[in-house]
C-alpha cells in the first residue's frame, strides 16, 4: 500500500512539474549549500536555452576604477579598485550547468532582498577586513549575480539594480 501511495505521489508530482512553470522554479534553479566556512551556489536542473547575454554594471560609485575583466566557462568577472585599497568584484554565471559560486559569508549577517524581481541574499560583514556580498538571481532563476565590495547595503543594492545587458 505504501508503495502504491508513493507511486501515485511521484506520478502526480512529475505531472505538476511538466505543466507548471511555477512548480519547476521551486524545484529547479540556483541552490545554496552552507559548509562550515563558506556557501556554495550551484544550479540544479537543466536549462533548455542558457542565456548568452553579457552583463555589466552601468552604475558604480565614483571612486571605483576599472581594473580588469575576464571570461569564465560560465560567465564573466569584472574587478574594480577603490581609493581605500579594496576591490569591488561583479560576477555573473549564465551558463548554469557549468558554473558554481563559492562565497565566504558564513560569519556575515544575511538579509533576504529582491533585486529587479529576482531573489537574493545580502551578506553584511561586521569584520572590517572582510567585504560584504550581495548574491541574487534573475527572475527566471537561470542567471546568478554576485557583487562583493567594501560598501554598505544601499550602495551594493544600487549597483545590483543597475546591472545592464550589453
Amino acid at each position: 500500500m505504501v508503495a502504491s501511495v508513493l507511486l501515485v505521489f511521484m506520478i502526480g508530482f512529475g505531472s505538476i512539474l511538466t505543466v507548471s512553470t511555477e512548480a519547476r522554479e521551486i524545484v529547479f534553479g540556483w541552490m545554496r549549500v552552507r559548509y562550515q566556512s563558506m556557501y556554495e551556489y550551484f544550479f540544479e536542473g537543466e536549462v533548455e536555452n542558457p542565456e548568452n547575454v553579457v552583463y555589466y554594471p552601468k552604475w558604480l560609485p565614483e571612486d571605483c576604477e576599472f581594473e580588469t575583466s575576464y571570461d569564465t566557462l560560465s560567465g564573466k568577472v569584472y574587478i574594480y579598485s577603490t581609493p581605500r585599497d579594496s576591490l569591488v568584484q561583479f560576477t555573473y554565471i549564465s551558463r548554469s550547468n557549468t558554473g558554481k559560486l563559492y562565497m565566504d559569508g558564513v560569519d556575515a549577517e544575511p538579509k533576504e532582498v529582491m533585486i529587479n524581481g529576482g531573489e537574493g541574499t545580502l551578506y553584511i560583514s561586521h569584520n572590517e577586513s572582510v567585504t560584504s556580498n550581495l548574491v541574487w538571481m534573475n527572475k527566471s532563476r537561470t542567471v546568478l549575480f554576485s557583487i562583493s565590495g567594501d560598501y554598505d547595503e544601499d550602495v551594493l543594492i544600487k549597483i545590483a539594480e543597475n546591472i545592464a545587458e550589453k
